[in-house]
């Protein structure tokens, strides 16, 4: 925002501007004066002003003023988060200065291409944004101007944060800092606003807060020529005060910012605030309000999906917290299709005209990090499309191979019933045969993982790790490592590494980019935890764990179609709990439940790994047993009346109770046409049972005959 005071300006106040300009084109300098201090007002209003001015003037005649015009509605545009509008108009600007004829055309220039390297970042294109952000350094280090730089250096460093290049963004910082100039008050502003963001990102909560103070007392000397910033400021320090656990400060932010979104739209930080709200109120365990505000933010997402895509991760998180495995399963597929669309591999053409520019060290280091974020977006496809063995040592390792310069790869991942450790050597194939190799580098991948620590060794001194020496001939010892932890929600579950058997091969880019790796990797063991659990959930019964009723109609309907063609029996048993309306009604349904977990649970027992069991609905259970003749069910049913005798239920009075079943059985001959026909037979001879008394199983083909 300008130095100058703000001021709001009505609808009828805009008329007359452009009535103005109508009578005399050389009143359009005032007038965009005015709109540059216009953040108060109905921001489309001003947008509408805008493209009036714009269509009165000649695009070559009044070249400054009309480019001077759409940056001015790019940035109105970008407040309301409609990034592709701004953007049209300042591909159009760019257009027109193909060749700057003078300074201020070069500056004016400048300034259009750092607006684009703003818009694309929020859009995420980053491809883009590097190309116009490479285009704007190249020109500013031609025109020796140290505040055009700065500026642009600001949106770089913005640029650095959205991909969680700290280092750089820190490095990029310092630079700033360093620069022989006189730094305004708004610069001054953006540099402490962004050292708060990088501190709080790297989660160094005492500077991010000394930062937070200095830049809320800067922006609180002007509050009305800062009132964006101010919002922005806030919305970073709620969240910062939520990490520290402040809750009422934070509690107070969130407050303050509400009111202040009402007098001023800025959708971005709207978004932000609303985002960091929902995960206080997910850390207060208002799982519901949380929720709230997460799909208020998807229902209204602007071009920028940075907060929706978030949104998308917390609602998977949230849902997996409160057991709603399928819902979180849907949420986290969400996030990892927008985290997709983030690295787009198909970038060449934007890129390839750059590649004859003679650019500074500086601008080349931004250039080979395009270069590596192509190679990240390949390994994170592949690595969100699979993760069995076969991917990491054939499309994996390929990929890996051109990021770094390694001997070995390995994944270990704890989360899981049986730990998994796999090491992949250079030719790309598991490694089997060299025990102490595998036993070594488990060790710090286990070790990196309790202690949730990168490792980084570099000389083949891993005596801190208690470990002599990695390899088992001089020329295979491993030599340089790097591990980084495998994370999901705030939990340690494995870890990622890379081996050389050469000295001092990786550097801090490497660790970093092994972090991306780290992360993807984690959503993929994420996403693949998350399908399972739906998958179980579809198919099984939450209260007993045995499979429900239409996964057992699928499996029985498939199993008495293979007996069928190769003529083998297939047994359908329907069993009913005796008198379960009175256990429930005297006793309580907590003991009723108990009840049925205990018939499943023995009817599991009973019988074999071929065999299926399923609730069938309420008390009734459906047993369907693989190729057995008569007298081998009534063995069955023999074992399912006695473990039923020999249990009993504790009832609140700490009386014991004893529980009985009614049975109907049927087996399916050649004659039997179809799957539901049995199991109607089976229902039958149930009704039989129970009209006999109950507490007896019946066979449909044997009649009056008990088993």
């Amino acid at each position: 925002m300008s130095n100058e005071e703000v001021v709001m300006i009505n609808k009828k106040k805009l008329e007359e501007q452009l009535d103005n300009i109508k009578k005399d084109p050389t009143y359009i300098d005032g007038f965009i004066a005015l709109m540059t201090r216009s953040w108060g007002g109905d921001i489309e209003d001003n947008i509408e002003a805008i493209k009036g001015a714009i269509s009165l003037i000649h695009k070559e005649e009044g070249k400054k003023a009309y480019i001077e015009l759409l940056m001015l509605q790019a940035k109105y545009y970008f407040v309301l988060g409609k990034y592709s509008q701004g953007i049209e108009g300042l591909l159009d600007g760019v257009q027109i200065l193909q060749e700057p004829k003078n300074e201020v055309e070069k500056h004016q220039l400048i300034q259009l291409q750092n607006m684009l390297l703003v818009g694309f970042t929020k859009k995420e294109e980053f491809a883009l944004a590097i190309e116009y952000g490479l285009q704007g350094l190249e020109k500013a280090e031609a025109l020796a101007r140290p505040e055009i730089k700065v500026k642009l250096l600001l949106s770089i460093l913005d640029l650095y944060i959205a991909i969680k290049a700290y280092k750089k963004a820190e490095f990029i910082l310092q630079n700033i800092v360093a620069i022989d100039y006189i730094l305004m008050d708004t610069t001054k502003l953006y540099i402490e606003i962004a050292w708060l963001k990088l501190f709080l990102c790297q989660k160094q909560f005492e500077l991010a807060a000394e930062y937070s103070k200095r830049a809320y007392d800067l922006a609180k000397k002007n509050e009305e020529q800062y009132a964006l910033e101010l919002i922005q400021i806030l919305s970073l320090r709620a969240k910062l005060n939520v990490s520290r656990e402040l809750y009422a400060q934070a509690e107070k932010d969130f407050k303050d910012i509400k009111e202040r979104i009402k007098k001023i739209r800025f959708k971005e930080i709207e978004e932000q605030s609303l985002f960091e709200w929902a995960k206080y109120d997910k850390k207060q365990g208002r799982m519901n309000e949380a929720i709230q505000k997460l799909k208020k933010i998807i229902e209204e997402q602007d071009e920028s999906l940075i907060y929706v895509k978030e949104s998308y991760k917390l609602l998977s998180e949230i849902y997996e917290e409160t057991n709603e495995w399928q819902d979180a399963y849907r949420y986290l597929r969400k996030y990892e299709k927008s985290k997709e669309n983030i690295l787009d591999e198909n970038v060449h053409k934007y890129f390839d005209k750059l590649n004859q520019i003679n650019m500074t060290k500086e601008i080349e280091k931004y250039k080979l990090l395009y270069q590596d974020m192509q190679v990240l977006a390949q390994i994170g496809v592949a690595l969100t499309e699979h993760l069995k063995p076969t991917v990491l040592n054939n499309k994996i390792y390929k990929q890996l191979s051109k990021l770094f310069k390694m001997d070995l790869f390995s994944i270990l991942i704890l989360d899981q019933e049986v730990p998994r450790y796999i090491l992949v050597d250079h030719k790309g194939d598991i490694v089997k045969e060299r025990k102490e190799l595998i036993r070594n580098t488990e060790y710090l991948a286990e070790y990196c993982t309790k202690e949730r620590i990168d490792i980084s060794v570099s000389n083949g001194d891993f005596e801190a790790y208690h470990i002599k020496e990695i390899g088992e001939a001089e020329e295979l010892q491993l030599q340089s490592v790097l591990f980084t932890p495998l994370i999901i929600n705030d939990k340690a579950i494995g870890a990622v590494g890379i081996g050389s058997y050469k000295v001092n091969i990786f550097n801090s880019n490497d660790l970093n980019s092994l972090r991306v790796i780290a992360s993807y990797l984690a959503i993929t063991i994420q996403n693949t935890t998350l399908y399972h659990q739906a998958e179980y959930l579809g198919m099984h019964d939450s209260l007993t764990g045995l499979l429900n009723r239409g996964a057992l109609l699928k499996q029985g309907e498939i199993l008495f179609k293979k007996n069928h063609k190769q003529h083998k029996s297939t047994v359908v048993m329907m069993l009913d709990t005796d008198y379960f309306k009175q256990v429930n009604d005297r006793y309580g349904h907590q003991l009723g439940d108990e009840v049925l977990k205990k018939i499943g649970k023995i009817l599991k027992k009973v019988v074999r790994k071929q065999d299926y069991v399923g609730r069938y609905g309420g008390e009734e259970f459906l047993v369907i047993l693989d190729d057995l003749s008569e007298k081998e069910v009534v063995k069955v049913c023999q074992r399912i009346k006695k473990a039923l005798s020999e249990s009993c239920f504790e009832t609140k009075k700490d009386t014991k109770i004893k529980v009985t079943v009614s049975g109907g059985f049927y087996i399916c001959n050649e004659y039997t046409l179809n799957f539901s026909d049995a199991i109607q037979f089976a229902d039958h001879a149930l009704y039989r049972a129970k009209l006999l008394g109950r507490n007896r199983m019946i066979s449909y083909c044997l009649g009056e005959n008990e088993s």
